[in-house]
């Protein structure tokens, strides 16, 4: 019973280091973007820093959309592994439901 415990924590560790992962991702993106804007509308037109800014808002694009690529694609994964019911997301409530069922079946054993 321990172990199984201990198995789903450890998922759930994996599972928000995923998530941070993804934010992370999300929110270098929003700041790349911020500084492109902010190249295009500081400096005069047609000079090299302006273009730096189209190139960093083209970057961020990138990284936004990475971002929440990754994220689905980790919250499938770790969906799958778990055989968590298709309910779309990954829901802390059933996880919670899980660690509530065992206690419930160790104290029964009692």
């Amino acid at each position: 019973m321990k172990q199984e415990v201990k198995d789903q924590l450890a998922i759930e560790r994996t599972r928000l280091a995923e998530e941070r992962t993804d934010l992370a991702y999300i929110r270098t993106g929003f700041s790349l973007l911020l500084g492109g804007i902010f190249f295009i509308g500081y400096f005069l037109p047609e000079t090299i820093f302006m273009y730096v800014g189209y190139v960093t808002i083209g970057i961020s694009l990138i990284f936004i959309i990475y971002g929440f690529y990754h994220h689905k694609k980790s919250v499938a994964f770790l969906n799958e592994m778990l055989n968590v019911p298709k309910r779309g997301v990954f829901k802390a409530k059933w996880f919670g439901e899980q660690i509530i069922s065992v206690g419930r079946k160790k104290r029964e054993k009692k």
